[in-house]
């Protein structure tokens, strides 16, 4: 099932998850919104220049994370050998598809020649060293590299470990910085959009349902004519199929809506205009709802009329069967009127059969 389907299902079929859903979304996007614009107002319309002097020992220089440009010019450069671990590719995975980047997370380590400033740089694809360099100065966001994450970059990468940790380790993530918030920001404003507009229409398909009109069964039973209970409901019946889908039918909801389908359609074009309308999308399943009601002559016209097509079965869908209908119909018009004749005898009486199963399970029907 693709997404749409999904979010198709969600919408009509599931309307208090897709409220829920929604409104998690909603609140979450919320959040992350109010976050990026906040770090937004805070970030400098331009990087802050920077050189690698103004990041060594006995200067106070970074406090928090900043958004800079820096010359690594004179710096030296060593490329890790490994990326991120495989649950920080998932996550990065996610990240970067909200943000359009790439999952990949590639690391070059940058220090000066006495190693009392290291930079691990992290990149959205795969550099080389000589890249790096032909790209300074490089912008981006740098912050101090907490042993925590000092001590992980080391287990994935053991090249690292050959830089003591002495507190002037710092990370510089090269794909961060206003703009990178900018997008953050239009993403997550695209999706609160999205999810206030998906519970605002689940609510309001929640709120119709709860006021579909209800058929009343008892009235519909106290008529003496089969026909017009029969009309009346039939049209009720496909009213909430055509609205919820069949599978929102209750069972025998389902069998005297299939059976409803069949008589109507035959009693108008024959056999030859069921198969070839979506009445008969339903049509393998027939034989059982006439077998329910206790109308099994009928049930066999029908099983008939099925063992006529290939493989013995009318494909359920419509086209389909359509298609393969114009194909067969020349071969199978004789047989198709001489079932036509026997279902217009009524043998079973179909009115009197159908009534009684209503009356006998109308607590099943709404």
């Amino acid at each position: 099932m693709v997404f749409p389907d999904i979010l198709n299902y969600l919408i009509l079929k599931k309307h208090k998850f897709a409220i829920v859903f929604s409104l998690f979304m909603a609140a979450g996007t919320a959040i992350l919104l109010v976050n990026l614009w906040q770090d937004y107002k805070i970030t400098p319309s331009r990087p802050k220049p920077i050189s690698p002097e103004m990041l060594q020992p006995g200067i106070a220089f970074l406090q928090f994370n900043q958004w800079v440009e820096i010359d690594i010019t004179g710096l030296q450069c060593q490329e890790m050998n490994s990326q991120s671990s495989e649950r920080e590719k998932f996550i990065n995975g996610i990240i970067d598809f909200l943000m359009g980047g790439e999952a990949l997370r590639e690391h070059v380590i940058l220090s000066n020649e006495a190693e009392t400033l290291v930079l691990v740089a992290m990149f959205s694809k795969e550099v080389t060293c000589r890249e790096v360099r032909d790209n300074s100065p490089l912008r981006g966001v740098i912050s101090r590299q907490t042993f925590e994450r000092y001590s992980r970059l080391t287990e994935i990468d053991p090249v690292l470990a050959e830089y003591a940790y002495d507190g002037y380790i710092y990370n510089f993530c090269a794909f961060c910085g206003r703009d990178n918030t900018q997008i953050g920001l239009i993403v997550c404003a695209v999706l609160f959009i999205i999810s206030i507009g998906l519970l605002i229409i689940s609510i309001y398909l929640m709120k119709e349902k709860s006021q579909e009109k209800k058929i009343d069964i008892e009235s519909l039973l106290n008529q003496t004519e089969d026909n017009s209970l029969l009309i009346q409901l039939g049209q009720h019946l496909f009213n909430k199929y055509y609205k919820n889908g069949f599978d929102n039918l209750t069972k025998p909801e389902q069998i005297i809506f299939m059976i409803d389908q069949l008589e109507m359609e035959i009693n108008n074009g024959g056999f030859a205009q069921y198969y070839g309308n979506s009445g008969s999308d339903y049509a393998q399943d027939v034989p059982f709802a006439l077998e329910s009601i206790g109308a099994s002559y009928t049930a066999d016209l029908v099983r008939k009329g099925n063992s006529l097509f290939p493989n013995g079965l009318p494909p359920r869908i419509w086209p389909d069967r359509q298609v393969l209908l114009d194909n067969i119909i020349n071969d199978i018009h004789d047989q198709l009127d001489e079932l036509d004749n026997l279902f217009y005898e009524y043998k079973d009486p179909l009115g009197k059969l159908q009534r009684e199963y209503i009356h006998k399970y109308k607590e099943h029907f709404s």
